[in-house]
């Protein structure tokens, strides 16, 4: 099922199921997603497509109570991050928390409904030093229930677009989180011959990489690759879509193309590679005819 805004508010307009638009008289007015999710590791963006003059815009979660925007008055069961004042809501009560935010900022939700915490990132980087991993810097905790996402939108023209599907996401996910829509690619189906054939190049590749010293603006990418390669070992579909479509297009151009003049050491680079060679050799040895 398509995760869509399936309650739009009294004055807000969807578009293309994930983009809400205030059309009508300046007053708070919520919408909210199709779906609930009662346990789990979730992760889900907001990009504020219009901030108004005064960003009213109100980004979170919550069940069902909340209509004007999540946290408001009343609603005990929802919490909010507000981008006028960076400030947090639940109830109608309100916190420091964050940084504003306006038009071209991204905002994340990131929901632990199994430790009942939600932190919030701004253009991929935790407000309040979030840390999932450690469980401090959230914004709020103690939630449970049916829990969905949900924004509130205040002025005439103000608009927000929600990316729930992990392949369109803007910025990294959070480690051990999932996101909100699923990763939209197919993880059941066999991978074919010719991406066997591709990834057996590929770790030819990556033999020859292990013997040479590369730059480290090369090292850097690999760095920021690994987390996303290692965390589908599970996925096959979805890991052979980030090792072709990612890693071969963007990273494999940078070995072509890449000034070799700032050097690193050999072994440095080749721990990496060597971690990235093994989970494609398990890819293939579990795929092959």
């Amino acid at each position: 099922m398509a995760i869509i805004w399936d309650v739009p508010g009294t004055y807000n307009t969807i578009t293309n199921g994930v983009t809400a638009t205030h059309t009508t008289t300046n007053a708070w007015s919520a919408c909210r997603s199709n779906i609930t999710k009662n346990s789990g590791k979730w992760e889900w963006e907001i990009h504020i497509n219009n901030s108004g003059t005064h960003r009213y815009i109100r980004i979170g979660c919550g069940s069902y109570d909340f209509t004007q925007f999540p946290g408001q008055s009343g609603s005990t069961q929802s919490w909010g991050y507000d981008g006028e004042s960076g400030i947090k809501f639940n109830n109608g009560s309100s916190a420091s928390y964050g940084a504003t935010f306006a038009a071209g900022d991204v905002i994340s939700p990131v929901l632990d409904l199994d430790n009942g915490k939600l932190y919030f990132k701004k253009n991929g980087v935790f407000q309040n030093s979030g840390d999932p991993s450690a469980g401090t810097g959230y914004a709020y905790s103690g939630i449970s229930g049916n829990i969905k996402p949900g924004v509130g939108l205040y002025a005439i023209g103000t608009g927000i677009t929600a990316t729930f599907i992990g392949i369109n996401f803007a910025y990294e996910i959070t480690t051990g989180f999932e996101p909100w829509g699923g990763y939209g690619v197919d993880v059941t189906g066999d991978i074919t011959q010719t991406q066997i054939y591709q990834l057996e190049q590929l770790l030819g590749n990556l033999v020859i990489l292990g013997n040479i010293v590369q730059s480290q603006d090369y090292q850097t990418q690999l760095g920021s690759v690994l987390p996303k390669i290692t965390g589908y070992v599970n996925r096959a579909q979805l890991y052979q879509w980030e090792f072709l479509n990612n890693f071969v297009q963007r990273i494999i151009n940078t070995i072509i193309t890449e000034n070799l003049s700032d050097k690193i050491i050999v072994d440095v680079a080749k721990s990496t590679l060597d971690i990235i060679s093994s989970q494609a050799k398990i890819l293939i040895s579990t795929n092959k005819e």
